[in-house]
C-alpha cells in the first residue's frame, strides 16, 4: 500500500509560529500494470511527468464511461445475442457503405 504523508501544522501563519503539527497519513491502494520495454524506454523519456497519475486518471475516465453506459442499459431488455446481432448489423452495413463509396 502506498503512503504519502501529509502535515497539518496549527496555530501560526508560518512554521516558526506554529505550535503543534499532526502527521496526517493518506493511504492508497496500489496497482501494478504490465507494459513492454519498449513503452517503458519511452516513458523514461520523459521523468517529468507523473505517470501514476496519467494511469489514474485515464482508469478514472473509463471507471465513468462505463457507470454512464450501465446506467443507459440497465432498463435494457435486449440480450446480449440481441446486442451482437445489432453490432453485426451495423459492420455489415458500414463495409457497404465503404464499399460503395470506394467504388
Amino acid at each position: 500500500m502506498s503512503r504519502d504523508l501529509t502535515v497539518l501544522c496549527l496555530g501560526g501563519l508560518s512554521p516558526k509560529d506554529t505550535q503543534f503539527c499532526v502527521p496526517i497519513v493518506y493511504c492508497m491502494p496500489t496497482i501494478t500494470v504490465n507494459i513492454d520495454d519498449d513503452l517503458k524506454d519511452r516513458m523514461e523519456k520523459h521523468p517529468e511527468i507523473n505517470w501514476s497519475e496519467i494511469t489514474r486518471q485515464a482508469i478514472q475516465e473509463k471507471i465513468e464511461t462505463l457507470e454512464v453506459m450501465d446506467e443507459l442499459t440497465s432498463a435494457s431488455e435486449l440480450t446480449e445475442s440481441d446486442v451482437a446481432e445489432i453490432a453485426d448489423r451495423i459492420n455489415e452495413r458500414g463495409r457497404e457503405r465503404a464499399d460503395e463509396q470506394a467504388n
